[in-house]
């Protein structure tokens, strides 16, 4: 299955915020195969697309990004919090490369999942139709079953897939 739906999340390793498909997750992707397998409406496939998207991706600290505004607008007392956290831990460990959790006020806190179900419907419909095509060469299985080519609305005479 080569399906892709960026968001965004951070990479503690590179220490930015960086694209991630949440199809290279690979419980994620295998648990997504086998839906779309086993459900034959898409109303109950979507329950279970929902749910899986919850289990892996919801309120899980390692898929969360805080958005706010530029300049981002914190109180006196809070960037004077900051900073004392900031020498007190260059004061006990030599450094101050530290992660500091700042509470801006225009902050929001979102996860993966919020940012998928903020295009629910668009993504639903993606990964739905993927199934037609998924481990079939060019299509053909969803030709046979349809009659319908589904590269394109209006195929040529002598289209090789729906003579399949």
């Amino acid at each position: 299955m080569n399906l892709e739906w960026n968001v965004f999340r951070h990479d503690v390793n590179k220490k930015e915020i960086v694209t991630f498909n949440i199809f290279n997750h690979w419980k994620f992707e295998e648990d997504v195969q086998k839906s779309l397998k086993k459900f034959k409406d898409k109303d109950e496939f979507a329950e279970q697309l929902r749910r899986d998207l919850m289990y892996y991706f919801w309120s899980k600290c390692e898929y969360e990004v805080i958005i706010t505004s530029f300049p981002t607008y914190i109180t006196m007392s809070e960037l004077d919090r900051v900073n004392d956290d900031r020498w007190n831990h260059k004061d006990r460990y030599g450094t101050d490369y530290m992660r500091i959790n700042v509470n801006p006020e225009t902050g929001a806190k979102i996860d993966i999942y919020e940012q998928v179900m903020n295009n629910w419907d668009i993504f639903l419909d993606y990964v739905w139709n993927s199934k037609w095509h998924r481990n079939e060469k060019s299509g053909r299985g969803y030709a046979k079953k349809t009659g319908k080519c589904p590269m394109c609305e209006d195929c040529p005479d002598n289209c090789p897939l729906e003579g399949a």
